[in-house]
């Protein structure tokens, strides 16, 4: 638990997002629609059913950002490790062609 908080607070400090930030962040997406579902049953305002609906569709944004981002990652890597297998073929016929 305590590297849970610990990986929070690391990652102001760095770029990008880590496991913990994400989970963090659904659970309070999740604790927010909580309390608007509550205050909608304690005062019947129909007002917290469009609050929850802006936070749905914030939270449906993030999640679908942060899939994208994941997706950016995995393609840049993938293309980071085909240059560096051309590399060493290329590597290894030009050594072939000096003998």
């Amino acid at each position: 638990m305590a590297s849970f908080f610990s990986d929070i607070w690391l990652s102001v400090f760095e770029p990008g997002t880590n496991k913990s930030l994400v989970i963090a962040t659904h659970i309070s997406f999740a604790l927010l629609q909580v309390v608007l579902l509550a205050l909608l049953v304690a005062t019947e305002s129909g007002h917290f059913v469009f609050l929850s609906l802006i936070c749905g569709g914030l939270w449906a944004a993030i999640t679908w950002f942060i899939k994208e981002v994941e997706a950016i990652k995995k393609a840049e890597a993938l293309e980071k490790e085909k240059e560096g297998e051309g590399e060493k073929i290329n590597g290894s016929e030009e050594v072939k062609k000096v003998k």
